[in-house]
């Protein structure tokens, strides 16, 4: 499907997601636009991808059918001062942390179909699981964007938007709980005589062979456990301690830390 899509804003987040959206060809250069204060960062975006630049951010709102907030919250308010006097039907999509489809609605000013979204940092390498939640029923058309410009750098879901604060803790914040537990073994090995490129290897390798598992399996998670831990063995071994130190607990209690901490961004 064609349609221009606009981008205010590259940082860290946002330049994952632009750079999968364009790597992958979904629109033609000449249909993307950018804007963001740092010109030398959209310099080289241009000269990368061969996109428009846009003088400021009214002029890519009146060249974008579908325009993606990747700015902090504390800029939105700014942003909309100069957004809100071109928007006509536009799409919106934010990943502004923490602010609601009612705070965007009453910044547009405008009865728009407005997406909120969370991506996580897997979209560095096309692979985010992000949440939406959408503010009214969207046309066929509009769910043909959503579902375009969503899975072009990942997996999406759409869930209630009182949800996000769960889902922060599930998806948004859990890569880095994941790489925690990663470094710890990767040191076990560095520990045991093998080198760093081989433990990151087998640590990674395992632990993508344990998702797809439980992706493919009818089984759950804990019964996959069950199944590959045999009494007496190494893995009922690791496991001991683990439940010794209550690994369960441990986890369940970072998880409602990170969507306690989520609630207090609104």
């Amino acid at each position: 499907m064609s349609f221009s899509i606009g981008f205010i804003g590259v940082g860290n987040m946002a330049s994952a997601i632009f750079e999968s959206f364009v790597e992958k060809k979904i629109q033609q250069p000449k249909s993307i636009y950018i804007y963001d204060i740092d010109l030398n960062k959209t310099k080289k975006l241009k000269e990368q991808y061969h996109i428009n630049i846009s003088k400021n951010i009214t002029d890519l709102g009146l060249n974008s059918d579908v325009i993606v907030l990747g700015i902090t919250p504390d800029k939105l308010d700014i942003v909309f001062r100069e957004l809100s006097k071109v928007l006509t039907n536009q799409m919106i999509f934010s990943i502004a942390v923490g602010i609601t489809l009612d705070k965007l609605g009453m910044l547009a000013k405008k009865d728009l179909t407005i997406v909120r979204t969370m991506p996580n940092i897997g979209a560095k390498v096309s692979k985010s699981m992000t949440s939406y939640c959408v503010n009214k029923k969207p046309s066929a058309y509009e769910l043909d964007v959503i579902d375009t410009f969503l899975n072009s750098f990942g997996k999406a879901i759409e869930i209630k938007e009182d949800k996000f604060d769960e889902f922060t803790a599930l998806c948004g914040s859990s890569p880095a709980f994941y790489l925690e537990m990663m470094h710890t073994m990767i040191q076990y090995g560095l520990n045991n005589g093998f080198s760093y490129d081989d433990s990151v290897e087998m640590v990674s390798e395992s632990m993508i062979a344990s998702a797809l598992l439980l992706q493919s399996s009818y089984l759950k998670a804990k019964e996959l456990v069950d199944k590959i831990s045999t009494k007496g063995g190494t893995t009922e071994a690791g496991l001991k301690v683990l439940e010794k130190h209550k690994f369960d607990e441990i986890v369940m209690e970072t998880l409602v830390a990170t969507a306690n901490e989520s609630k207090k961004t609104k």
